[in-house]
């Protein structure tokens, strides 16, 4: 017993000695602090990564591998300077890394293969700043495709130009969307499509009448499968007539005491209608704002304009009269200037799948006032980031509450709201964040479309618009003149070049 007591007495002592040489070793380094002696300095945290690391996957959201992603930065002019150019190569993962960027804004774009196409954009661009801990993050998909030709020829073998050749998905073809190809001079029209079944169908130039010889239908319908390529042919008996065309030229007005001329504004939509109100021609201009509209029978017309994007107003009128008396072309000009926006609302877009920001995604925001302003559709950036803006000259917008919503394509599931509200400021300032991202993933079938509702006052019925479906071809469906659709849907002015877009009811006069 007393042996016992003994040892635990040592212990306790034991005990004691080394807590005090921890005291005096605690003290000796505060000590030393004390005396402003040197101590080792710790790793700094990294507050400011300049990087851009991504992805490539395939349509299944496998990684993809073989691809060559380039990041080009834009000069003080706005213009992207070849010689910051930098290339690199996916690894076996499908991934990717740029770093040690210069701050500024980037462009990066994925080098096209053979066989392949952009699901989301190929090419966006992405702001690099200071002040991140860790790299941007971006992500391509591409799909595999098959080259399919369609010729379009006459009862004398002789290739047609300017036929609208359109395919849709068939039976099984869940994630396709419906394709149109114009044939060139040489009669073929090409079609960059997914594996699966396809049916093909031909649209005569306005005013062309014919007679189909070869399928006496008029439709063709094909299972695409890899490598490919298929080659289709469609034979009609053409029906002479004299022709006349109108060539119209879209031209941005510079700030007054500039000394530079106008210059033509690209991707402006120009449609032509005949005295009944029907659509003769339709289209948009090109890189230099022009375009040609030509095989029009001679007679009356009226050029229009389409309603101007966010940050445009007309400069002149936006419709002419012109009477086409033989084959000379007739020159329509349009004139919009340029108006600085002054409020904003800004938001992301993401994929559930790695939350990564999906571009191209369109984005609307309704007022919730009846008679507000109404912006343009946007879409989202490389990051999936976008912005809406509005004019500073419009006494409807300041404090105004919008409601924010995505528009969801076809495969699709929203996996959260797709709809927000937001309230604009009094004054102009920052922009307007919303609360949450929007979300979605990634689905491998398409949803069933709803009945289609009752009619309301003033409708003979209501149409669901389905994928590729445009207002003045829901019309002629029913019988209905462009001006008739336009007079009775005032609303698709106010849409992005006037499309229509999946599960919008439209009005049948």
């Amino acid at each position: 017993m007393r042996h016992a007591a003994t040892v635990w007495i040592r212990g306790l002592l034991r005990l004691a000695g080394m807590v005090g040489l921890v005291l005096v070793l605690v003290l000796a380094l505060g000590g030393t602090a004390l005396a402003g002696e040197n101590r080792p300095a710790q790793e700094p945290i990294p507050l400011d990564r300049l990087c851009v690391r991504g992805a490539v996957i395939d349509h299944e959201e496998r990684p993809s591998t073989g691809w060559t992603i380039t990041a080009m930065a834009y000069d003080a002019s706005g213009m992207l300077d070849p010689t910051t150019a930098r290339k690199v190569e996916t690894d076996v993962h499908g991934t990717f890394i740029f770093d040690n960027l210069p701050p500024g804004l980037w462009n990066f774009t994925i080098s096209a293969r053979e066989g392949w196409e952009p699901v989301t954009a190929d090419s966006f661009d992405v702001p690099i700043a200071y002040g991140n801990r860790d790299c941007q993050v971006i992500r391509f998909k591409m799909r595999r495709v098959v080259i399919v030709r369609v010729l379009k020829i006459d009862t004398d073998h002789n290739p047609l130009a300017g036929w609208t050749i359109r395919a849709r998905p068939g039976p099984g073809n869940f994630f396709a969307l419906p394709k149109e190809a114009v044939t060139g001079e040489d009669g073929i029209a090409t079609f960059s499509l997914s594996p699966g079944m396809w049916i093909f169908t031909e649209v005569a130039p306005e005013g062309v009448v014919f007679d189909p010889v070869a399928p006496a239908t008029g439709v063709q319908s094909l299972d695409v499968q890899p490598p490919g390529p298929y080659l289709l042919r469609f034979k009609n008996r053409l029906l002479p007539e004299d022709r006349g065309c109108i060539e119209v030229i879209k031209r941005d007005i510079p700030p007054e005491g500039s000394n530079q001329a106008p210059f033509g504004l690209p991707d402006w939509y120009i449609f032509v209608l005949r005295t009944d109100g029907s659509l003769a021609a339709e289209g948009f201009t090109d890189a230099l704002g022009r375009i040609v509209f030509t095989d029009l029978p001679l007679g009356p017309y009226t050029v229009h304009e389409g309603a101007p994007p966010e940050g445009w107003e007309p400069a002149a009128p936006t419709s002419y009269q012109v009477v086409l008396t033989g084959p000379k072309c007739v020159q329509v000009e349009f004139y919009n200037r340029q108006s600085e926006p002054a409020f904003c609302i800004e938001g992301r877009k993401v994929d559930t799948n790695g939350r990564v920001g999906l571009p191209g995604w369109e984005i609307t925001a309704t007022p919730r006032e009846p008679g507000g302003y109404t912006p343009p559709p946007v879409y989202t950036d490389g990051t999936g980031r976008f912005r809406i803006d509005f004019p500073m000259n419009d006494y409807r917008i300041p404090g105004a509450t919008y409601q924010v919503c995505e528009v969801v394509p076809d495969g699709w599931l929203p996996q959260g709201p797709t709809c927000q509200w937001v309230t604009l400021p009094e004054q102009p300032g920052a922009c307007v964040r919303l609360e949450q991202d929007f979300e979605n993933q990634q689905v491998g079938r398409q949803p069933v479309d709803p009945p289609d509702p009752p009619a309301p006052p003033g409708c003979s019925a209501v149409h669901v618009v389905r994928a590729g479906e445009g207002l003045f071809a829901i019309g002629r469906m029913y019988g209905k003149s462009p001006q008739e659709m336009l007079s009775a849907n005032p609303w698709v002015r106010k849409q992005y070049r006037w499309y229509l877009y999946r599960g919008q009811r439209v009005c049948i006069p």
